[in-house]
C-alpha cells in the first residue's frame, strides 16, 4: 500500500482550555506534534498493522499543527476565549501485506470493539506539546460533529477507504528437459540433435531451447533455438557434450545434456588385382559366317579388406600384334557393375574383333585382318577401381602365337 495520507482538524476548543490554564498564548501558537495511525487490512496475514511515526518527539518534532487565539477582554477564563481548529495533513510510508484468503481485502482505519475508544484500540494517535505539558489526542473511527466541545459519532466497522481483489494463485510447474540419447557418429557425418523429447507438465505452456555446447572440439550448429539443431562432427575420435536448456513463459527451467561420440575415419583398403584369360588359339583363320574375333575374360579380384563396386567400364585394353598396336575392337557381352567381397573374384566377357566376316567364296580364305599365323599377340587389361591402394596388380598381360 503506497501513498497512505491522513488528514483532519484538532477542535479549537482543546486549545482555548490549554490557553486558560496558561500553556498557550494570545495570537497564533505553533504547537509541535507528531502522527501514527493502525491501518486494518481484513484477509490478510497481518490483520493490523501501525505506521510510522510522522515527526519527532515534542518539543522538536518537525510537524505542528498551528491555531490561532483570541481573547477580545485579555483576560483568561471570562468565556470570551476562541481559538481556531488546528488542522494536519501527513503523508505515512508505504505498508506490505500478505494476503490471506481468497476474497477482497478493505484497508480502513483499525475497527473498534466497542466505544469509546481507548489506548488499546485507537486509530490515530498524535502526540503533541502544549506549553511544557505532552498532550496526546486518540481517535476512533468516526465523524465528530459540533458543537461544544462536539460530539465523536464512532463508526464500526470503520469505512472503507481502499480494496484490492485476491486472486487465487496459479500453480506453475517447470518443463523437463530431453536432450535425446546419446549417439555415436562418423568422422565428418551430419548430425541432429534431438530435444522433441522435452516438455511442459502444463497443459498450453509453450518452451523454448537453448543449446549451447559444454565439451568437446568446438562446432557450429545451425540454429541453437531449434529444438533439433544439426552441425558437422569434426574428424575424431572425439567426445562432445550440447547441454539443452528448455524454458517456458515464467520462466522456468530445466536443463539436459547428451554426449555425441565420433569415431575415427574409417581407412578403406580396397585392392584390385586383375587376371586375363584367353580363351583358346589366336588363329588367323576362322569360319567364312563369322568376323575375325576372339574372346577375352577380364577377372578381377578383391584381395583387400573392403568391398567395393567395379564395372565392365572399368576395364581397358590394350593389344599388341608383333609389338604394334591393332586397329580392332573390343566390347563388352555382359556388361553391367558387380560387388566384389574380400577373396572374391568376379569375370566379364568381352569380344575382341580384329577383322571382318569372310564370304564364303572363295573357299580358300586370305588371313584375318593384321593377324597370320605365327604373329605374337600380347593381350593387355587393366582395371581402375576408385579408393585401390596398390595399383601395382591392376594390369596383366597374356600372349598368345597366332595358328
Amino acid at each position: 500500500m503506497s501513498g497512505l495520507n491522513q488528514s483532519g482538524t484538532v477542535p479549537g476548543a482543546i486549545f482555548v482550555s490549554g490557553y486558560n490554564l496558561g500553556l498557550l498564548v494570545e495570537g497564533e501558537n505553533n504547537i509541535p506534534a507528531n502522527f501514527q495511525t493502525k491501518i486494518e487490512g481484513t484477509n490478510t496475514v497481518e490483520g493490523t498493522q501501525t505506521t510510522n511515526v510522522v515527526g519527532g518527539t515534542p518539543p522538536d518534532g518537525s510537524e505542528t499543527v498551528t491555531t490561532t487565539i483570541d481573547d477580545p477582554d485579555d483576560t483568561r477564563g471570562t468565556g470570551d476565549e476562541t481559538a481556531t481548529d488546528a488542522s494536519f495533513d501527513v503523508d505515512y510510508d508505504d505498508l506490505t501485506w500478505t494476503a490471506g484468503a481468497s476474497g477482497t481485502i478493505e484497508y480502513r482505519q483499525e475497527s473498534i470493539a466497542a466505544p469509546p475508544p481507548t489506548a488499546a484500540n485507537n486509530s490515530l494517535l498524535i502526540n503533541a506539546q502544549v506549553g511544557a505539558f505532552p498532550v496526546q489526542f486518540r481517535c476512533a473511527p468516526g465523524t465528530v460533529t459540533p458543537p461544544d466541545p462536539g460530539v465523536i459519532a464512532l463508526t464500526d466497522p470503520a469505512a472503507s477507504f481502499d480494496t484490492t481483489d485476491i486472486v487465487p494463485p496459479t500453480t506453475n510447474d517447470p518443463p523437463v528437459a530431453d536432450a535425446g540419447p546419446d549417439q555415436t557418429v562418423a568422422s565428418e557425418a551430419s548430425v541432429t540433435l534431438d530435444g522433441t523429447g522435452s516438455s511442459d507438465p502444463d497443459v498450453g505452456d509453450t518452451i523454448t531451447h537453448s543449446w549451447t555446447q559444454t565439451s568437446g572440439p568446438a562446432v557450429t550448429l545451425d540454429d541453437a533455438s531449434s529444438a533439433t539443431p544439426s552441425f558437422t562432427a569434426p574428424v575424431g575420435p572425439a567426445v562432445l557434450v550440447f547441454e539443452d536448456e528448455v524454458c517456458d513463459q515464467e520462466p522456468l527451467c530445466d536443463t539436459d545434456s547428451v554426449t555425441i561420440t565420433v569415431e575415427a575415419p574409417v581407412v578403406q583398403v580396397a585392392d584390385a588385382s586383375m587376371d586375363v584369360a584367353v580363351h583358346g588359339q589366336t588363329c588367323s583363320r576362322v569360319k567364312p559366317e563369322r568376323p575375325c574375333g576372339k574372346r577375352v575374360i577380364a577377372k578381377v579380384s578383391n584381395v583387400g579388406q573392403d568391398a567395393f563396386e567395379v564395372c565392365d567400364t572399368d576395364v581397358s585394353w590394350d593389344i599388341e600384334v608383333n609389338g604394334v598396336d591393332t586397329t580392332g575392337s573390343v566390347s563388352a557381352e555382359n556388361p553391367g557393375c558387380r560387388t566384389v567381397r574380400p577373396g572374391r573374384t568376379v569375370g566379364f566377357r568381352f569380344l575382341w574383333t580384329y577383322g571382318p566376316a569372310i564370304p564364303p567364296f572363295p573357299v580358300r580364305r586370305p588371313p584375318c585382318g593384321e593377324v597370320k599365323s605365327g604373329d605374337i599377340v600380347d593381350i593387355t587389361a587393366t582395371v581402375a577401381v576408385a579408393g585401390d591402394t596398390n595399383p601395382g596388380n591392376d594390369t596383366e598381360t597374356e600372349t598368345r602365337t597366332a595358328k
